[in-house]
């Protein structure tokens, strides 16, 4: 088994630090908002590699935190006038129903940023003693230019970096690049007590606290969305290994992210739909196969809408359900500007057809031959294949209208 290394750039063979065991971080959500369709790609490719590396015999103890104090959270609960934990508290339950809706567990263990404050204090302690972080105005910054490693995950070299860019300036700071451990609270903000004065933990120094606590100093996968890589994931290694000194996480796994007009799906940019407004249009499985239909690391491009993709002027073969999901049909029509669009449709399981447009114009007609041992779907058009070609294919396995030949792994990691 091998896995795309963002820490070497190559893949590399898998093997776990503890045979037969796996220690898996995934960071989560901030919780100010409720989850949109990026959000809902992380958790589905993550809760897919974790099911494969199940299904290969493996013992996973997989991590996703849930952010629940940061600025965003405040600003909320300014704007709406209430206690900045009832927001938190909001939207974790909602992405607990989100998460439900499409079908997906939670992780073995959801730990929330406000419940591990001694140990953000303890590794804030331990940089300090090693000169790797000092106290300005309240805060505490880690020292970037001590660390000699830093930039290794993300390619940058320090030179280069640009302060401001995507660093927050500060007077305070020895350097530009220096980033932040401990907030000091500002009047009327949620504090914790602690040997700088009352404050909160910066953004990336909980995640290290986090896994740190309950997968060791070092261990096997670290995962999140490319968006992460720089500086929050650059951050968190710095910091981690400046303070154990050990190698932090040994395979970092990076998805790639949901896109629309070219630009990452962000409540930032208001370029998002939210996952329970896509699931008031699409049941849980076809939003799911959109989710995987499409290799993790690459962005997942989307003109206008998160459930609209480029595809050939052809028809598309679809691949159906496994055996214990053939209640659901996908079928995909094309529309006058050329984009494919998956429509999702209830199907029984015995024959049935279906009307939709299989071109600019045209009427014919899909058919859903479901029969067994034949469940997937074609068209009436010519570049349709006969079925007297077609093999008994195993579940995971779909046509090609543009070669005819068999597809295997259509789903991303092992199958749905």
């Amino acid at each position: 088994m091998q896995f795309y290394n963002t820490l070497s750039r190559q893949k590399e063979t898998f093997k776990p630090l503890r045979p037969g065991k796996v220690g898996f971080y995934a960071c989560g959500v901030t919780v100010y908002d409720d989850c949109h369709l990026g959000h809902a790609r992380s958790c589905v490719a993550f809760e897919v590699l974790v099911r494969h590396l199940q299904r290969r015999g493996l013992q996973v103890t997989w991590v996703r935190n849930f952010t629940d104090i940061d600025d965003k959270i405040i600003r909320r609960a300014q704007e709406v006038g209430v206690p900045w934990k009832e927001i938190a508290e909001r939207y974790i339950a909602s992405f607990q129903e989100d998460m439900t809706a499409l079908g997906l567990p939670p992780a073995q263990i959801e730990p929330k940023a406000t419940e591990h404050i001694p140990e953000i204090i303890d590794i804030i302690r331990r940089l300090e003693d090693r000169g790797f972080a000092y106290a300005g105005g309240g805060d505490v910054f880690f020292r970037v230019r001590r660390f000699p490693g830093y930039g290794k995950l993300s390619g940058q070299k320090i030179e280069d970096m640009e302060a401001g860019a995507r660093i927050e300036v500060d007077p305070h700071k020895e350097d530009p690049l220096d980033f932040v451990l401990w907030k000091g609270s500002k009047p009327g903000e949620p504090a914790w007590d602690s040997p700088w004065g009352p404050g909160r933990p910066g953004w990336h120094i909980e995640c290290s606290a986090m896994s740190m606590r309950y997968l060791g100093d070092t261990f096997d996968l670290h995962g999140g969305g490319q968006d992460l890589v720089f500086p929050h994931h650059e951050n968190e290694l710095a910091q981690s290994e400046a303070a154990t000194g050990k190698p932090f996480a040994r395979f970092w796994l990076h998805h790639g992210l949901l896109t629309i007009n070219q630009e990452k799906m962000s409540k930032s940019l208001g370029n998002f739909f939210t996952v329970k407004e896509v699931l008031q249009r699409f049941p849980a499985e076809v939003v799911r196969f959109f989710l995987i239909n499409c290799h993790t690391a690459v962005p997942w491009i989307s003109p206008t809408r998160p459930w609209t993709r480029p595809k050939p002027p052809c028809c598309a073969c679809m691949p159906a359900w496994p055996a214990s999901r053939r209640s659901c049909g996908l079928i995909r029509i094309l529309n006058p500007n050329t984009r494919w669009t998956p429509i999702p449709t209830i199907l029984p399981w015995r024959n049935s057809t279906v009307s939709g447009l299989c071109g600019p114009g045209s009427t014919r007609p899909w058919t859903t031959i479901s029969t067994p041992p034949r469940p997937w779907a074609t068209c009436s058009r010519p570049c349709a294949f006969s079925t007297a070609s077609w093999r008994r294919p195993p579940a995971t396995r779909a046509i090609l209208p543009s070669s005819g030949k068999c597809m295997t792994n259509w789903w991303t990691w092992g199958g749905c």
